[in-house]
């Protein structure tokens, strides 16, 4: 997904670099998720949900918003892995749609750059979520402004 947007000599060196501060955040999110769930019921998931939901509140300003998404969507990718439930990748979903509030659909290209890789039927569920503006991980649901095309 990186490697295909970016642009210039530094691709490699700033695609790698966020891939591991994806790696390093998801694990994160998975480390406190474990003391979330033990003091809430939640399972490890749904804290995970919790938590990287929170994260999409931090960012203010609109490029601090852009940035994060793509970041938040390399970490959406590798929650999947790290729990092995690619439903994880619904995620993206509330990522796409906070920078979709501030560049429009210029935000939904990157569902269309990691489309290949997470599979068609996987990118439609992302594009429903996104069109309602609703995701669940198991017990939790998590709901943000819907993100449709213009």
């Amino acid at each position: 997904m990186c490697l295909e947007t970016c642009r210039g000599e530094d691709c490699g060196e700033l695609c790698t670099g966020a891939l591991d501060s994806a790696a390093a955040i998801a694990r994160r999110l998975v480390h406190e998720a474990v003391d979330t769930a033990s003091k809430t019921g939640l399972t490890i998931p749904e804290a995970v949900a919790v938590n990287f939901y929170m994260l999409l509140d931090e960012p203010d300003d609109c490029v601090a918003k852009v940035f994060s998404m793509r970041v938040l969507s390399l970490v959406a990718v590798e929650l999947g892995h790290l729990l092995g439930m690619k439903k994880m990748l619904l995620l993206m979903a509330p990522a796409i749609a906070k920078a979709h509030e501030c560049i429009g659909d210029g935000a939904l290209s990157v569902l269309d750059a990691v489309a290949p890789a997470i599979g068609r039927k996987m990118a439609e569920r992302i594009a429903a979520a996104l069109d309602e503006g609703v995701v669940k991980i198991r017990r939790v649901t998590l709901t943000f402004p819907p993100a449709k095309p213009t």
